[in-house]
């Protein structure tokens, strides 16, 4: 473990949060190597720091997180939490995406569900607008179009490589009332 890896495991969640408040600063966290696993939880500090965040009101992502540590946060927590980039597992069956359990974990807290334009299909081929689509209304139809948002990762995703027709078609099917951007803000202003 380096002298940093030390210095940052020694701090309290609460002094944590208060530096990130105070300072113009972002923090990761990595977990080791052995933790990285879906049956691996919160460590005893990131439990600390979850309950610190939901005492201050700031809003969770569980994007990227295994499913115990989705699952440990939800149990921790009562405020609304984002996924703020992912599909749904139906369609691509990694650790990534989404279970529709999870889908209906963020929905009982009232939150929202990026959809994102990677890793939409383990085929190229499948990778099209429409299995885009797919994925939005495979969580709409779990929790409704409330819970759904755009959650492009920007690199490399499906919008880039599409031709500006296509992404205009794109766009046009996504403009459903307050879609675009109205589910983020409702969740945002849930927050204040």
């Amino acid at each position: 473990m380096s002298s940093t890896e030390e210095r940052v495991s020694r701090l309290s969640a609460g002094w944590l949060v208060d530096l990130h408040f105070d300072l113009p600063l972002s923090l990761f966290l990595s977990r080791p190597p052995e933790c990285d696993s879906p049956s691996t939880g919160l460590t005893t500090f990131g439990r600390e720091l979850v309950q610190e965040c939901e005492r201050l009101g700031i809003l969770l992502d569980l994007a990227h997180i295994n499913p115990a540590g989705f699952e440990e946060i939800f149990s921790l927590t009562t405020r609304p939490l984002i996924v703020s980039h992912s599909n749904a597992r139906r369609y691509h069956e990694i650790e990534r995406n989404i279970s529709d359990e999870q889908i209906k974990m963020i929905d009982a807290r009232g939150g929202v569900i990026g959809i994102d334009a990677i890793l939409v299909s383990a085929e190229k081929e499948e990778t099209t607008p429409d299995r885009y689509i797919d994925h939005i209304e495979h969580v709409a139809s779990r929790i409704g179009i409330d819970g759904v948002g755009i959650g492009f990762d920007f690199c490399e995703s499906l919008w880039r490589q599409m031709p500006v027709a296509r992404r205009e078609e794109l766009e046009a099917r996504l403009r459903r009332p307050h879609f675009l951007p109205g589910n983020w803000l409702r969740v945002l202003q849930q927050m204040l």
